[in-house]
């Protein structure tokens, strides 16, 4: 008699397609002794589920062998008939162990490709984020040392790709979001994926990718094509014609498999500046994080230069640099590490020994303010606000040393300073 699986699989992903392909019933019905648990799932995150009809493909082949040389079964297609529980497409088709007892490994990926290249490479498109379900690569590898008599196949599925998500908001509670477009600049769209070694190739097809957004705006979510080179590529985001915000990522940056990127971003209505707060990374779990800057319009992040100077969000990120040049506007004055004034009312009791820059001319955040030394000279004269109330809310530029000054990361040892 023939022995057929029924492949339960972990709901160790998101696939939120409500669509898919229907499965032959009558294996469960004829064999229903034979079947396979998921262990442990406790331990697993429990907000990813398959959708009935989501379709996987699977190979088994003698247990470590070769894909090409030693494969038994080749992309069957198996179908999620509701909870984690997978049945053949056809009948036909339903795997069975070798009769000899032998062992056999298991190899399976998501989407299910009907057609699949000689090379054993799935292709991956990632152009369309419309249906995130569909481009969501996902592979297992796990399932070895199998044979006749086994009662359980538990195929663990990992995702091959990475995620991107933006959560949006406003300092201005009358922004609508709804009408908010984001991209990403300069991604490979198109690669290919090998089911014998689980590595991505041949990446191409440049261009930009626009993120799938909510219909309230304050969520935006990409899911991309690994890479260890971010070079040239910007997040770009639109409000209309005369209202978008752009920025290269940070040197550096990089894109892994199997991670999930959660931005935190704030747009600063004073001066159209979004700025990312912060930012997680994990294991498709937020676990780490880091800050980096969102400009407006065209801008990209600044170099240090009095040409293209560092943002207020910047400095922190160059602590210890010298002799360089920053941008902001004057939101008020410090009088102590913990006693910020920002766009006070009244100004004669300021300090002269320095000021406050922010992002926006209203500096909302007293996170998103530098402490700035002024210098007894021509500068402290130039910048102080004490008495100068109609400074508040300038734009300034100066050049100096970046390092700690009221419990922050500052500008101190100022060489130049201007109101622009």
């Amino acid at each position: 008699m023939k022995k057929y699986f029924i492949f339960w699989l972990p709901a160790f992903f998101l696939l939120a397609s409500c669509k898919g392909d229907k499965a032959d019933e009558s294996v469960a019905e004829n064999n229903p002794q034979i079947n396979a648990t998921v262990l442990d799932l406790k331990s697993r995150m429990t907000n990813d589920m398959w959708s009935s009809g989501d379709s996987i493909g699977i190979y088994m082949m003698k247990s470590g062998g070769s894909l090409f040389a030693d494969a038994l079964i080749s992309n069957i297609q198996y179908v999620n008939v509701g909870d984690t529980k997978f049945l053949p497409k056809n009948e036909a088709n339903a795997i069975e162990f070798p009769s000899d007892g032998s062992k056999v490994d298991f190899i399976s990926y998501y989407p299910y490709t009907k057609d699949i290249a000689t090379d054993l490479t799935v292709p991956v498109d990632v152009s369309d984020q419309t249906d995130q379900a569909a481009i969501d690569l996902l592979f297992s590898n796990n399932a070895i040392g199998l044979k006749s008599g086994d009662t359980e196949v538990n195929l663990f599925f990992r995702h091959q790709l990475s995620k991107v998500v933006l959560n949006i908001s406003s300092d201005n509670p009358s922004t609508d979001l709804s009408r908010i477009n984001v991209k990403i600049s300069n991604r490979e769209k198109k690669a290919n994926f090998s089911l014998k070694d689980s590595t991505l190739t041949g990446q191409n097809e440049i261009g930009d990718i626009p993120f799938k957004v909510s219909t309230d705006g304050k969520t935006a979510e990409a899911i991309l094509l690994p890479s260890a080179d971010l070079s040239g590529c910007e997040l770009s985001f639109s409000l209309g014609e005369d209202n978008h915000y752009t920025s290269r990522l940070k040197e550096g940056a990089t894109f892994e498999k199997m991670r999930l990127y959660t931005y935190n971003i704030i747009l600063q209505s004073g001066t159209q500046t979004a700025a990312i707060a912060n930012s997680n990374i994990g294991k498709w779990i937020t676990q780490s994080s880091e800050d980096f800057t969102l400009l407006p319009g065209n801008e990209t992040p600044g170099d240090g230069t009095q040409e293209n100077p560092y943002t207020v969000l910047q400095v922190k990120e160059h602590d210890g640099e010298n002799d360089v040049w920053v941008k902001g506007y004057i939101v008020g004055y410090a009088k102590s590490d913990k006693n910020y004034f920002i766009m006070p009312d009244d100004v004669s009791d300021a300090k002269e020994t320095n000021i406050l820059l922010g992002l926006t001319p209203t500096g909302p955040d007293v996170e998103c303010v530098i402490p700035v030394q002024l210098p007894k000279s021509d500068i402290r004269n130039n910048l102080t606000i004490k008495n100068h109330p109609e400074r508040l809310g300038k734009s300034v530029i100066i050049q100096g040393d970046l390092g700690h000054f009221y419990e922050k990361i500052g500008v101190i040892n100022l060489k130049e300073g201007k109101l622009q």
